[in-house]
């Protein structure tokens, strides 16, 4: 009894071991899955911030020069590979020496004849069919190269002759061209000042939402549970200013080295970004970056070893202080100038300024009454006791 006790505790404590020693593996094995996770999320952090770090840098090692003969194209039409039916394989051999004079034989070859030359008759017109829909088609795209390149050699020479719309196309297309993270607008508008030379450019920037808000992720084995680490704000907002500063003056290193026939001599270029307006809810549209750059400042630069918003302050162009609550700068004018009147909804934080200020005013207009009113009565009490001290001395 006693043997048989000991034997039913000793399996029952194999089997708890047993238990918790598998029990210990999943924690284990749910440990390095969650570890693997987090490593991967942090991976994915450091690859943003180094492809946000270098969205200048990136762009310095490219030449966005574009050969417009290069755009041309050459028809690539595959050959029509069917053969025209040939009568002769379809006809059946005719019955030879006795067969011939049979009747039942003749009845039967005159029947395969008829049958074979109605299918020849319909594949020939199924090959001429196809066969004319493959020469339309040639006759479509040749047509279609032809005005494309045509167009190519219009833009080609009219560029050459500085027409104000070649000029705007061929350097959108430089934009154009100029790959961005996906999460990144795609919109730029391009206008051209020929008595300048002043190509300005109005760019969409992309949103705080570009810049993680987290810093770091770890896991934390007690509670199970993927933690995050925000971001600092200023640390966030000092991201996102570099990489507007970067985007600025990518712009600019990409307009000026493709143009080598050196037909632009000022770039202006306004960054917008659209969102809501803090200050009223609407939604608007926000000028963030404003730079005005002639090709002799641009010239003067290594942008290899600037700092961006040090760049953009040493060229005295315009970078918002805090570009994550869209406080607006002014846009930029050919003369580089700020913009005479410049939309309100552009600035955010105006009538919240205008509030602040009007009551600074009051306030002021309030402590100045009352330094009034005190200076009033210490020449009151001034006057008072000068009047008692002659009393007392005529008296005397």
């Amino acid at each position: 009894m006693f043997r048989r006790k000991s034997a039913a505790h000793i399996r029952n404590l194999l089997e708890y071991l047993a238990s918790a020693e598998q029990a210990q593996q999943l924690k284990s094995n749910r440990v390095i899955a969650q570890t693997a996770v987090v490593d991967g999320k942090n991976a994915d952090l450091a690859a943003k911030r180094l492809e946000l770090a270098n969205l200048l840098h990136d762009a310095l090692a490219q030449d966005r020069f574009i050969d417009l003969d290069n755009l041309k194209k050459s028809p690539r039409i595959p050959a029509f590979d069917r053969k025209r039916p040939a009568r002769r394989s379809y006809l059946p051999k005719p019955p030879s020496g006795f067969g011939a004079l049979l009747p039942w034989r003749k009845t039967a070859y005159d029947r395969q004849y008829e049958a074979a030359e109605a299918k020849y008759k319909r594949d020939s017109q199924d090959y001429d069919k196809d066969l004319g829909a493959h020469q339309k088609r040639i006759a479509i795209e040749r047509a279609e190269i032809e005005a494309h390149n045509q167009e190519i050699e219009r833009t080609k020479q009219e560029f050459a002759a500085r027409a104000p719309g070649a000029i705007v196309d061929y350097f959108t297309l430089v934009l154009e061209k100029s790959v961005y993270p996906a999460s990144f607008p795609q919109e730029r508008e391009v206008a051209y000042a020929p008595e300048t030379e002043t190509l300005r450019i109005e760019f969409d920037l992309p949103a705080i939402d570009v810049i993680p808000a987290a810093s770091a992720y770890a896991y934390d084995k007690i509670r199970d549970a993927i933690t995050q680490q925000s971001m600092l704000r200023k640390q966030r907002r000092r991201l996102y200013a570099t990489a507007l500063a970067q985007i600025s003056l990518r712009a600019v290193h990409e307009i000026f080295t493709a143009d080598r026939a050196k037909i632009i001599n000022t770039i202006v270029f306004d960054g917008y970004v659209d969102g809501i307006n803090p200050s009223s809810g609407r939604p608007g549209r926000f000028c963030l970056v404003a730079l005005h750059i002639t090709r002799q400042q641009f010239d003067g630069l290594d942008l290899r070893n600037a700092e961006p918003r040090a760049c953009l302050k040493g060229l005295n162009a315009r970078l918002s202080d805090k570009p994550d609550q869209l406080l607006a700068v002014p846009p930029m004018t050919q003369a580089g100038l700020p913009a005479a009147a410049p939309d309100a909804n552009a600035f955010p934080h105006s009538e919240q300024r205008i509030s602040e200020l009007e009551g600074r005013i009051q306030t002021q207009g309030t402590q100045i009454t009352e330094l009034e009113r005190k200076l009033a009565a210490r020449c009151y009490v001034a006057c008072w006791r000068s009047g008692i001290s002659n009393r007392r001395s005529a008296a005397a």
